[in-house]
């Protein structure tokens, strides 16, 4: 009983209905079978049984034999699965052309996304991770002036220095300055990986704060801020909320001003 199961299911994966996959099935048991037989095999209508037969023959799965009455037989189950293997890889090939050719033509438009300045107050919570990641990247492509950060250490490893550090690095080239606030590393090695990424520019500095941060936000061009809701699982496994609302980002920013005041310059070990 599994091993049917398990066949239908992959027969379903590869593109048969349920029905279709069970009535291909009841005939690669036998050497053929008339409508009225599969009907019964599977406790289905003779006329959806001849609906199906009909789909199976265009598939290539099912021969019709001339008799009466009309008997039907199933192709070879190995021959019928690699005929359905080659339509998946034929179908995937062209969605993948397809696809390809989406991203070209939306490569080559001139697509600008739209300015904060036109967006009205959003409230927006981020879920996944991808999600995250391409709007943090985009945050940080738009910033002209500053980028503020509030991070635990290990978000800003796993974050800022490795997935957004080329975003940084042409952020800084463009003059926009970074603050970054992280907890002071447990030890000395700990204190150059932190330190190394923001030397690289004079338009990164950096300070600690001894203990876990209660809470990590993202402020851009004083215009939109991230707040990771839940900072213990770090800033790409927590949803993060997204908002311009100018209320918010004023205590937001506040905030980060009297984290920057009273953070150290030199990590205290």
């Amino acid at each position: 009983m599994r091993s049917e199961e398990n066949a239908e299911q992959i027969l379903t994966q590869l593109g048969l209905t349920a029905l279709e996959a069970r009535v291909y099935l009841a005939l690669c048991e036998y050497e053929s079978l008339t409508a009225k037989a599969v009907s019964r095999l599977t406790k289905t209508s003779q006329p959806d049984i001849y609906r199906v037969m009909a789909n199976l023959q265009k598939e290539g799965l099912v021969e019709k034999l001339i008799e009466k009455p009309a008997g039907f037989k199933a192709v070879r189950f190995d021959k019928g699965i690699a005929f359905l293997l080659e339509r998946k890889r034929v179908e995937q090939d062209e969605l993948t052309l397809k696809t390809e050719r989406l991203l070209r033509a939306f490569k080559e438009k001139t697509f600008k996304p739209k300015s904060l300045e036109t967006i009205d107050a959003e409230f927006i919570i981020i879920p996944q991770r991808e999600t995250i990641i391409s709007r943090i990247n985009d945050a940080i492509e738009r910033s002209k002036k500053s980028v503020d950060i509030f991070l635990s250490r290990k978000s800003f490893f796993i974050g800022i220095t490795t997935i957004f550090a080329e975003s940084s690095e042409k952020a800084w080239a463009r003059g926009v300055r970074f603050r970054i606030i992280v907890e002071s590393p447990k030890e000395e090695k700990g204190v150059e990986q932190a330190c190394r990424f923001c030397r690289e520019s004079p338009f990164c500095d950096m300070r600690f704060l001894p203990g876990r941060p209660k809470t990590g936000i993202e402020i851009y061009d004083k215009k939109e801020v991230f707040i990771i809701i839940d900072p213990e699982r770090g800033l790409l496994d927590s949803p993060v909320l997204w908002s311009n609302n100018q209320s918010l980002l004023t205590v937001v920013e506040d905030y980060f001003e009297i984290l920057w005041l009273t953070a150290m310059e030199e990590a205290g070990l």
